[in-house]
């Protein structure tokens, strides 16, 4: 049997994968798609369970009310990917580029607590409004990412890169920011009670993963945060006082 004869799901061969495929409401569930060229294809309420989308590329695909439940999309590009009311619970993301994919308001809601980021290039994305309370984002890239209004509250966005990142009214309470590099970062109305960043002498801490390394704020911020954080450990600072009217 020629391999492009091979069918990867009922009633779907290796030959429907490529660029700019009509896969519209395909059933791709449990499908291998390991390095799969999906670049522009039309996934549009696409089945997509439990499918390996391992290093594949979907960028500039429309992927709107598809079915990612756990997914596999380790290392997969999603650049500039269309994602409107995608499902994404229990999808693996980790290491994933969605640089500048359109993800609007709340479409990850009821699906962050289960979807691991870690890693993640999410430069100049659109996440306003979004839901990602809870979210793993651990060294995510979230250089320039557009996070009004987002729902951070309890995040891990440990030595997550949001310098220049629009964070304006998003709410970042309980949100671990050890590490975090916020330079430049738009923090109008930000709600950051209870969150925890690291300061100068934390550098180096190698020994503690994930909490180490000094926290980065916009230089106006910086002896404001400052003034309303309690240190709580060596090198560990925890905001407890609000302050609407901005940093100082």
């Amino acid at each position: 049997m020629d391999e492009d004869d091979e069918e990867i799901a009922p009633g779907i061969t290796r030959d429907h994968i490529h660029p700019y495929a009509d896969l519209t409401a395909a059933n791709l569930e449990g499908a291998d798609l390991t390095g799969a060229n999906l670049t522009a294809a039309d996934l549009t309420r696409a089945n997509l369970t439990a499918a390996n989308l391992t290093a594949a590329n979907l960028s500039r695909a429309n992927l709107s009310r598809a079915n990612l439940i756990h997914a596999n999309l380790i290392h997969a590009r999603l650049i500039g990917a269309y994602l409107v009311g995608v499902s994404l619970l229990g999808a693996d993301l980790t290491g994933a580029d969605l640089t500048g994919a359109y993800l609007p308001q709340r479409h990850l809601a009821a699906s962050h607590k289960s979807v691991l980021l870690g890693g993640v290039r999410l430069s100049e994305v659109r996440l306003n409004g979004a839901d990602l309370a809870d979210a793993y984002l651990v060294d995510a890239d979230l250089t320039g990412a557009n996070l009004i209004h987002a729902n951070l509250i309890d995040a891990n966005l440990a030595r997550a890169n949001l310098a220049r990142a629009n964070l304006t009214d998003a709410n970042l309470n309980g949100a671990l920011l050890t590490g975090a590099d916020l330079t430049e970062a738009i923090l109008i109305g930000t709600r950051l009670l209870r969150a925890r960043w690291t300061g100068a002498e934390a550098e180096g801490r190698q020994d503690r993963p994930g909490s180490w390394g000094e926290t980065r704020w916009p230089a106006a911020w910086k002896t404001g945060i400052t003034r309303r954080s309690a240190q709580v450990g060596r090198g560990l600072y925890e905001v407890v006082g609000e302050d609407p009217g901005g940093p100082a």
